[in-house]
Formats: structure tokens, sequence, C-alpha cells
């Protein structure tokens, strides 16, 4: 996990806010619940970035502030991507690379740790019975990257990859810690009392 510095919270603060006022733009047949809830979008969001290097969070909020400029909302083109409105948005061989990856990761995780893990998305297409799983969830945002942050994202993957940890392990663990758990250990024991 990155180390949390002044500019480094100033960065993903923005980071969260474009998106954010993306996300509030989405357009839907109805509106999600989770556009009405700011808190959760950050735990949510924040958790992810934080196992982002700065280099490819300063990316990513070039990417969106570019695609603002353009007129473009990069969360509506995600979900669309995923839900099958829009052909592909981005070609780059990463994209799979990296959901391989994370996906790999994903299940890892979801073994040790099922009723947290439970509580999202299937990981993959098969493995979910409503909605749309992680690794669909995930392609379609990764389409909306540049080469750039893909490439930098990458590197972040790599360095986990070099070091035998996983990244989704970080995300979860951010996550649970910023909704008052000690630990994903703590989060799956207190979910298996209730």
């Amino acid at each position: 996990m990155s180390k949390a510095t002044p500019d480094r919270q100033a960065l993903l603060m923005q980071v969260l806010k474009a998106e954010w006022e993306m996300f509030q733009t989405v357009n839907a047949v109805s509106r999600a619940s989770c556009q009405d809830d700011p808190d959760s979008f950050a735990v949510m969001r924040g958790a992810q970035f934080a196992t982002w290097s700065e280099a490819t969070l300063e990316s990513y909020l070039s990417d969106l502030t570019q695609a603002a400029g353009q007129g473009k909302n990069l969360m509506t083109l995600k979900y669309a991507r995923m839900d099958g409105h829009v052909p592909r948005l981005n070609p780059s061989p990463l994209v799979e690379r990296i959901v391989e990856v994370q996906t790999r990761w994903q299940q890892e995780l979801a073994g040790r740790f099922p009723l947290v893990l439970g509580r999202g998305r299937g990981v993959t297409d098969g493995q979910t019975s409503s909605g749309t799983s992680f690794a669909r969830y995930l392609a379609g945002e990764l389409e909306t990257y540049s080469e750039r942050t893909l490439a930098l994202l990458w590197q972040d993957m790599e360095a986990h990859l070099k070091a035998n940890t996983n990244m989704a392990e970080q995300v979860y663990a951010a996550m649970v810690r910023a909704l008052g758990y000690e630990d994903l250990a703590d989060a799956e024991k207190s979910l298996a009392s209730r």
C-alpha cells in the first residue's frame, strides 16, 4: 500500500472529486442508491486507489480532467461498456493482462475471506447470479483509462507480483479499516457472527 503523504492525499481527493462529479451524471434507467452516498463512494473508490502509486493516480487524474474537458464522462462510458451498450473502448492488451491478474487475486482472496468478498460482485460472470461480475466491471473501467495509466497501473501490479503480495487484499484491507474493522480477519469474524 502506498504511503499517505499530504500531497498524495490531496491528489486522491482530486481523483475522488472528479469521479464523483462524473458519477452523479451517469445516465441510467433509474438512479442507483450509491449515487446518493458520497461517503460509501469515497470508501470504496479510495480503497482501490490506496494501492496505486502517485504516478498512476496523477495519470488517472489527467485522464479524468482531459475527458471532462472533451465533454466525456468516463463513468458513463464504463457502465455503458459493462452493460454491452457500446463497443470495446480500448484495445490495449494490458486490459486483459490486468483483468487476468486482478481476477486471480480476487479469487484467492475470496477463498480466504468468503463472507467479506461475498458481499460484493461475483468474481467472474459464471460466479454471479445477478449484476455484473468483478471481471466485467474491471474490464469496463480499464477500457476508459489511457495507455499511460494502464502501463503505470501494470507497473504497480508488477511490484506486487514480484513481492508475491495480493493487491486485492490491500484494497479490501483499506476498505474494511475505513468501515471500522481492525483487518480482514476481524471483518470476516464479525460477518460470521451475524
